[in-house]
């Protein structure tokens, strides 16, 4: 899990790394950023009960995002490096797109969590709003008179949203058929149960038998594209590819 905490709040990070964990070992955690500057002060407790890595970065110069830098640079270490086979990178902003579609045409599986409207939500394999995640700041009520409506006006509570968390059978899923090796766009059912196992042996979340690849597979026709194709010999074989989003 990587975080560029310069563009987002800190109150992010218990989900996100909620999230992260549901899909697998979160062996990596850093979160990027100046901690030198005012806005970061909120960030150190947080870091410290989540066990995330601080990764500090001057700003070079005025305007300039050498945090994000950084992260990219980390990002495709830990690629080249053959340390993880799926990423969450939590950012508020479109800078981490291309890191994401690189990633993602390395066959890496990458959760996003950021804002739906930028182009970083299409780039990654699943993705988390944003503003689902944020929890708002107490008010400062130091210097400001609060005045209690009597009770008969109160209106009732409003549930907080929650937000909807990747399924990770889907996720191991698309990792598995991402993994595979592909014959013109399409890989074999035999080749995605390979990778299906062995994702789920590396993450320990994966709990699915293979014998029943195919019936799963059927369970998310909207993600999964199926095809049969007819042997000479009058066989059948089974081959799968991701839907376009």
């Amino acid at each position: 899990m990587l975080v560029d905490a310069d563009n987002v709040d800190f109150s992010v990070l218990k989900q996100a790394v909620e999230i992260a964990e549901k899909l697998g070992r979160l062996n990596i955690r850093r979160a990027y950023g100046n901690w030198t500057a005012a806005k970061s002060k909120d960030w150190p407790d947080e870091l410290r009960r989540w066990s995330v890595q601080p990764v500090h970065q001057f700003p070079v110069a005025n305007g300039k995002n050498a945090a994000d830098i950084s992260l990219v640079i980390d990002a495709m270490d830990i690629h080249h490096e053959g340390l993880a086979t799926a990423y969450c990178i939590v950012s508020g902003d479109s800078d981490f797109t291309r890191l994401a579609v690189r990633l993602r045409e390395a066959g890496h599986l990458v959760i996003g969590i950021g804002r739906p409207e930028s182009p970083f939500a299409a780039a990654c394999s699943s993705f988390v709003k944003i503003e689902a995640l944020s929890q708002s700041r107490p008010p400062d009520t130091k210097k400001k008179k609060v005045l209690t409506p009597p009770p008969q006006q109160l209106d009732e509570p409003i549930p907080p949203s929650q937000p909807q968390l990747p399924d990770p059978t889907l996720v191991a899923l698309e990792a598995a058929i991402s993994a595979a090796p592909h014959i013109e766009g399409w890989a074999t059912l035999a080749a995605v149960g390979t990778e299906f196992k062995t994702q789920g042996a590396r993450s320990g979340s994966n709990k699915q038998p293979a014998k029943s690849l195919l019936k799963l597979i059927k369970q998310y026709p909207t993600h999964v594209e199926l095809k049969t194709t007819k042997g000479k010999k009058g066989g059948t074989s089974q081959s799968v590819r991701l839907r376009s989003k």
